[in-house]
């Protein structure tokens, strides 16, 4: 049907994730949703746009509950440069995953 990376089924698969992150044990599940919906969303609307951001930052957050720092700060580093673009330097967004890098160091 071609609706495989439409953006509503991209944010079904990031709630999924959101959701897989918070049982145990299914941390594995919940970065296969997040990659699954960052994909969708670079498809459907820009790899620029501020909800691929939220997915990579989604990604740093479980990667870093896993104590894969280096992994972590790719996708912080990866979400901050789509948020400085999309929403501009001084977003909470962008601060905020300024600071999660920091925090992988």
């Amino acid at each position: 049907l071609g609706t495989a990376h439409h953006p509503d089924v991209a944010s079904s698969y990031n709630n999924m994730g959101l959701v897989l992150s918070q049982l145990p044990g299914r941390e594995h599940e919940a970065l296969e949703k997040y990659r699954a919906a960052c994909e969708a969303f670079e498809k459907s609307v820009g790899s620029e746009h501020p909800h691929v951001g939220s997915c990579r930052f989604n990604m740093g957050l479980m990667l870093q509950s896993q104590g894969l720092k280096e992994k972590a700060k790719k996708e912080f580093e990866a979400a901050k440069e789509i948020w400085e673009i999309s929403l501009g330097p001084s977003h909470d967004h962008t601060t905020m995953a300024q600071k999660s890098m920091e925090e992988c160091s």
